[in-house]
């Protein structure tokens, strides 16, 4: 397999965000799947040494979309994710200010024996609003003709960075303060 720095972004691969409910009233809303349509990344894969590979991904905040909304007490409708990403932009993430989110590995660990799949742990600082915190993200690699596949996901609590998780209804409908981060893609040569 190949080493090297590659870019990566939605031509190679998806990049979502993964909401649920909670609250007394949680059955009416919706757990969703919120996708990343604009970002860019740089991945260094190194098969020899993988303590040494290491990634940079750039996500423009305005380009986030409600995909998929499960459960509810009704099906979600073109104006409810309208109306999401509205608040998620101005509200929650306040986009116009901050339209970038990084995250920026810092160690590769619990790498698997070399036989596919791999798995390893990526340890990083995820930045929104330009303040830096902890994320984790476990991850799958796994042969790709003269790349790889890679697959992923973290955890982020979005109280971390000061933000409060969605309500209504006086909290008792509200949104989970973790909320997954997840990511599959294709690194390699082009």
């Amino acid at each position: 397999m190949t080493g090297g720095t590659f870019e990566i972004g939605p031509q190679n691969g998806a990049l979502s965000i993964h909401t649920s409910r909670a609250g007394v009233a949680g059955k009416m809303g919706h757990d969703l799947r919120i996708e990343v349509t604009e970002w860019r990344g740089t991945v260094t894969m190194t098969p020899d040494n993988p303590a040494e590979c290491s990634v940079r991904v750039v996500a423009n905040s305005p380009s986030l979309r409600v995909r998929e909304g499960s459960g509810g007490a009704k099906a979600l409708t073109d104006s409810d994710r309208a109306e999401i990403e509205k608040t998620t932009h101005e509200k929650m993430l306040r986009t116009s200010k901050h339209p970038e989110i990084v995250f920026e590995s810092t160690s590769v660990s619990g790498v698997t024996s070399p036989a596919p799949p791999t798995t390893a742990v990526v340890d990083g600082q995820l930045s929104i609003f330009g303040e830096p915190r902890p994320l984790r993200l476990d991850m799958r690699v796994e042969p790709d003709g003269a790349g790889y596949h890679v697959s992923g996901e973290g955890i982020v609590r979005q109280t971390d960075w000061g933000i409060k998780p969605y309500s209504a209804f006086m909290g008792a409908l509200k949104v989970k303060d973790e909320v997954k981060i997840s990511f599959d893609v294709k690194v390699g040569p082009s």
